[in-house]
This record gives structure tokens, C-alpha cells and sequence, in this order.
């Protein structure tokens, strides 16, 4: 029951999806905010998060850490996060030319993908 339900759900989101006439606005505001709301979503990432608590106890005895020590993991794993989601914008930003964001058979992959998982759901 509960799979043709959430079948029947997913075909519904994707017909929202594929109808979906509303046009995505970039909001300009200015570094500082965005830095900080950037800031504050890397800090509550919890995938980021629960790696680095299963990931550095693996390698890295912690009771032998110092200050010195618990700075330059921190300093270390800052520049990594900063590195990699610099990377995801630079390349967010070249590739935005690609998507006409107006255009509404933008809508139509992501909704056949949604219709078609349901029908999957629904028939399997």
C-alpha cells in the first residue's frame, strides 16, 4: 500500500514539476551576506559534519592533540571545504549560460524523471 501511495506521489510531483510555469529569480545581494549565509549552511551540512567526526578519529589520535595541533586541523579542514565549494560556485557559474532558467521545457526532465520513478514504483 504504501509503495503505490508514494507512487502515486511522485507522479503527482512530477506533474507539478513538468507544469510548473514560475521563473527561478537570482537574488543579487551583497558578499558579506552571502558569505555569511554560505558560512552558516557549510556549518550545519550535516554530511559534512558526520564525516569529519567518522573520518579525523580514524587517523588522528585524540588525545594526543594540542592546541597547535587542534588549529591547523581546523585552519586545514577550512581551506579544504572553501576549496571544493569554491570549485562547485566557479563552475555553477560558468555553466548557468547553459540553463535558460525562463524557458519551461526546463521543467520537463526533472518531472518525467519524477513520473517515471513513480510508474516505476507503481508497476514493480
Amino acid at each position: 500500500m504504501i509503495r503505490y501511495i508514494g507512487g502515486l506521489y511522485l507522479i503527482y510531483l512530477g506533474y507539478k514539476i513538468w507544469n510548473n510555469k514560475t521563473t527561478i529569480k537570482l537574488d543579487k545581494t551583497g558578499l558579506k551576506s552571502n558569505f555569511i549565509s554560505g558560512f552558516l549552511i557549510t556549518l550545519s551540512n550535516p554530511k559534512v559534519v558526520l564525516f569529519y567526526l567518522s573520518f579525523l578519529p580514524a587517523f588522528i589520535d585524540l588525545q594526543s592533540l594540542t592546541t597547535s595541533s587542534i588549529i591547523f586541523i581546523v585552519i586545514t579542514v577550512a581551506i579544504v571545504l572553501a576549496l571544493v565549494l569554491l570549485t562547485y560556485s566557479f563552475v555553477a557559474v560558468e555553466v548557468k549560460g547553459i540553463f535558460n532558467l525562463k524557458n519551461s521545457s526546463f521543467n520537463k526532465v526533472p518531472g518525467a524523471v519524477m513520473i517515471g520513478a513513480g510508474g516505476y514504483l507503481i508497476v514493480k
